[in-house]
């Protein structure tokens, strides 16, 4: 496949830092929606992490956030729980954070998860597509409106 370009440089600077100080994550939403070629990578507005909700994952987490903005004030143990939503839009970043349900387990993202390439020799691991699917379907079930996107992404990926 094609390298995704990542939008927004300090996104970009993040998936390096991320990758080199070994945090686990995956890369979910949008542009795991696009590495499995279900929407254009131009249309996507944001980049969607979901971490390992460890305490030493979150801290690394933070710690290689603040080596790119430092005056990022989010404490680890706010990271450390399950079923986070966060959104960091900022002047330096435009994100989501989002950690697994409580019944859902990490490891066995991370376990089917694949490794995807970015611009700039950087590479990342993908939720799979199978349990994207399964993270959409619940997505549309929580939202009450704007579920279009993700019904046309489900359409998409179902049809893989």
């Amino acid at each position: 496949m094609t390298p995704l370009m990542l939008k927004w440089g300090p996104n970009i600077q993040l998936v390096r830092e991320l990758m080199s100080t070994e945090v686990r994550f995956l890369i979910v939403g949008g542009y795991a929606v696009a590495w499995y070629e279900c929407r254009e990578p131009h249309k996507i507005n944001d980049l969607d992490l979901l971490l390992e909700p460890t305490g030493s994952n979150a801290q690394k987490f933070v710690d290689a956030v603040r080596r790119i903005e430092p005056s990022f004030c989010l404490a680890a143990h706010q990271l450390a729980r399950p079923n986070l939503h966060l959104g960091i839009k900022d002047q330096t970043f435009f994100l989501d954070v989002l950690t697994p349900q409580k019944e859902i387990d990490f490891d066995d993202l991370f376990g089917r998860s694949e490794t995807a390439s970015f611009q700039e020799g950087i590479t990342a691991r993908v939720i799979s597509r199978e349990d994207l699917i399964a993270m959409k379907h619940r997505t549309i079930k929580m939202l009450s409106e704007e579920t279009q996107k993700h019904e046309d992404d489900l359409r998409c990926l179902e049809a893989v």
